[in-house]
């Protein structure tokens, strides 16, 4: 689990907490097999020079070889959910996935997704 501010870390740690939750049981079944290593946290900390305007993101945690999920609360301009992903990338994420439970997508955040995904 990543959350991409300093503000996610509960809901992130919430996340992380019952999908350990679930691999316990699903280990406890018997399923071993089908479920491997324990979910993780890491966070990323943003630098805003000016609102929606990231100066630089650092990373707090490993997550080299691992499947990322970002969860994050609003995105409007999906700016720093498109930098989050390059980060989990860069430091060796095997795929990057995002949860958001607001999405207030103006027309750039089509054009960024896109762009990220090529």
């Amino acid at each position: 689990m990543v959350s991409p501010d300093a503000g996610g870390v509960y809901r992130a740690k919430k996340f992380q907490e019952a999908l350990t939750e679930k691999i316990l049981k699903l280990k406890q079944g018997g399923e071993q097999n089908e479920v491997e290593g324990d979910p993780s946290l890491a966070m990323l900390i943003k630098h805003r020079s000016k609102p929606n305007q990231i100066e630089r993101m650092d990373l707090v945690g490993d997550v080299a070889g691992c499947d990322c999920l970002i969860v994050d609360d609003m995105v409007d301009t999906a700016g720093t959910l498109c930098e989050a992903a390059k980060m989990m990338k860069q430091a060796g994420a095997a795929r990057v996935f995002a949860f958001i439970t607001h999405g207030k997508f103006i027309r750039v955040v089509a054009l960024r997704l896109i762009t990220l995904l090529r």
